[in-house]
C-alpha cells in the first residue's frame, strides 16, 4: 500500500494509558494520515503496553514508525520534516482527521466529531483539547514548551504573542483557503466589520488583528468606542486600515451598531465583539453559508475560552436557526459570530437601540418572521468569558434579575407574534425600544462609506 505525502508529525502524551492511545494510532493508521515518526511522551510501563496491544491488532502493510519518549526534554526538534505538529494531550477526546492542512502557518483547534443541538444553544464541556500548529511557528519558542502545561493551544498563542510573530488561526474543520469555492455574488459583497468597544483595551488589539489577517478581506473595519474617557485610539492606531468612532457618552452596543448601519451603504455586515477573536477564514465560511442557503443573516459555532482558568469548551448551535425558532423562542445563534444583510436590518426596523442588553436576543427573535437564519458547523469564532462583561457582570449578567424578566418579555413577545401569523395577521416587528440617533466622532482611521445625506 503506498503513503501519500506526509504533512503532519504527532505529539502525544501517553500518560492517559493505552485505551486513550491506542484509538489514535489506530484512526492514523486507517486514515494514512502520516508517515512521519509519531512522538509518544510515556512511562515505560505505558509503552510495553502499547507495543503488546499494536502488535496483536495492527496490519502488516502499514507500520507506524514511533519514538517514545519519556518526558518533553527528549523531543527533537530537529528530527522534524514536517510543515504542521498535531498534539494529542492526554484526556483529549480522539479529534477527527484532517483532510488537509492550510498552506499558511497558523494555530488551530483539532477538535472531536460533535452532535449538534436541533433547537437552542448547549454547552459541550472538554477535559482537554488536541490542536494543531504551523512547526515554522513553533521551533522559535521550542525552548519555552518544557511541560505539557505549555503544551497548550492558548499558551502557545500566548508565547507566540509576546514573540510579536504574525499568524492566523483557523477553523476547525479546516476548510478550503482564500476563496476557493465561494460563489461569485459572494465574492463581490460588501462587508463591513463592527467591534463596538468598552474597556477592552487588554484584548482589542488580537481582536482586530484576527479581522485584518481573513482569507477574504473585509471592505473596512471599524471599531466604535461605547463613550470611554480615554478611547482606544493608541490601539488602533496599530492598524491604519481600521477606523475608530466614538459616542460622547455611554448608550450600549446596539445604538453604536444601529447607527452604524443605519449611517453607511455596506451590503453585509460582520459583528464582532471587541475581547474575543476569529479563525482567519470566518469571513470566507460565513459568505459562503449566506449565500448557498440564501440566507439573511448567518452565524458559526463556537470555542469558549474562559479567560481565569484557561479552560476550553464548545458552544454547539443547531444549523437551522429558522427551525430552531419555529419550534420555540431559544438561544440558537451566537450574535458576535454572524453576518447579516442590511436589508434584513432595515426590513425589521433595525435594532432596539433603546436596549443596554438583550438587543441581539431581540433581533433574532423578531427577524425569524422575515428571513432565512443559518449556522456553519465550523467553529470560527473564540469567545473569552470574562467577569464584568455584559453577559457575566451582577447588573446585566445571564442569571441576573434583569436580564432574565427581558428574557421573559421577549419570549412572550415572540409567542405573540407566533399567534398572529397562524391566525393569518401580520405580526408587530418594531423594535422593543427605539432611542434617539447619536452623533460619532471620528478619531482615527479610513473614512467608511457612508449613505449621502
Amino acid at each position: 500500500m503506498s503513503k501519500r505525502q506526509s504533512q503532519l508529525t504527532l505529539l502525544i502524551d501517553g500518560q492517559a494509558g493505552t485505551d486513550t492511545l491506542y484509538p489514535v494510532l489506530h484512526a492514523c493508521q486507517t486514515a494514512q494520515l502520516t508517515d512521519q515518526p509519531l512522538w509518544i511522551v510515556a512511562p515505560p510501563s505505558v509503552q510495553r503496553e502499547c507495543r503488546q496491544q499494536w502488535s496483536a491488532r495492527s496490519q502488516p502493510q502499514w507500520e507506524i514508525d514511533w519514538h517514545w519518549l519519556e518526558s518533553l526534554a527528549d523531543f527533537d526538534w530537529t528530527q522534524l520534516q514536517t510543515d504542521w505538529l498535531g498534539v494529542i494531550p492526554g484526556g483529549a477526546v480522539l479529534p477527527v482527521i484532517p483532510p488537509r492542512l492550510p498552506a499558511i502557518p497558523g494555530l488551530m483547534p483539532w477538535l472531536p466529531a460533535v452532535e449538534l443541538p436541533q433547537e437552542t444553544a448547549r454547552e459541550q464541556s472538554l477535559s482537554a483539547l488536541a490542536w494543531l500548529g504551523a512547526t515554522a511557528l513553533l521551533s522559535p519558542i521550542a525552548h519555552q514548551l518544557k511541560t505539557w502545561a505549555d503544551w497548550t493551544l492558548l499558551q502557545v498563542g500566548q508565547y507566540l504573542d509576546q514573540q510579536q510573530m504574525v499568524y492566523r488561526w483557523y477553523a476547525s474543520p479546516v476548510v478550503p483557503s482564500s476563496g476557493q469555492g465561494l460563489p461569485a455574488s459572494a465574492a463581490t459583497l460588501t462587508v463591513l466589520a463592527i467591534v463596538p468597544h468598552y474597556q477592552c483595551e487588554p484584548w482589542l488589539a488580537q481582536c482586530l488583528r484576527s479581522l485584518i489577517h481573513q482569507t477574504r478581506s473585509l471592505d473596512g473595519i471599524v471599531v466604535i468606542d461605547d463613550g470611554s474617557a480615554v478611547p482606544p485610539l493608541e490601539i488602533v492606531h496599530q492598524f491604519p486600515q481600521v477606523t475608530l468612532l466614538a459616542a460622547p457618552t455611554r448608550v450600549g452596543p446596539y445604538r453604536l451598531v444601529q447607527q452604524v448601519i443605519e449611517a453607511t451603504t455596506y451590503e453585509t455586515y460582520l459583528f464582532q465583539d471587541a475581547d474575543d477573536w476569529s479563525s482567519c477564514d470566518r469571513l470566507e465560511i460565513l459568505l459562503h453559508l449566506l449565500q448557498t442557503t440564501a440566507a439573511d443573516l448567518v452565524g458559526t459555532q463556537e470555542i469558549r475560552v474562559d479567560a481565569e482558568t484557561g479552560q476550553i469548551s464548545l458552544g454547539c448551535y443547531p444549523l437551522d436557526v429558522s427551525a430552531a425558532l419555529a419550534t420555540k423562542p431559544g438561544h440558537p445563534l451566537l450574535h458576535p459570530t454572524s453576518l447579516v444583510r442590511r436589508d434584513l436590518v432595515q426590513r425589521v426596523g433595525g435594532f432596539a437601540t433603546g436596549l443596554q442588553f438583550g438587543g441581539d436576543t431581540e433581533f433574532l427573535l423578531r427577524s425569524r418572521f422575515v428571513a432565512t437564519i443559518a449556522n456553519s458547523p465550523q467553529w470560527c469564532y473564540f469567545r473569552r468569558k470574562r467577569s464584568h462583561s455584559l453577559t457575566t457582570a451582577p447588573a446585566t449578567g445571564l442569571a441576573s434579575p434583569a436580564r432574565q424578566a427581558l428574557l421573559t418579555q421577549l419570549k412572550q413577545r415572540a409567542v405573540q407574534h407566533q399567534i398572529a401569523v397562524t391566525t393569518g395577521l401580520a405580526p408587530d416587528l418594531t423594535p422593543l425600544a427605539i432611542a434617539e440617533p447619536i452623533l460619532l466622532r471620528h478619531l482615527a482611521g479610513p473614512r467608511l462609506k457612508w449613505a449621502k445625506n
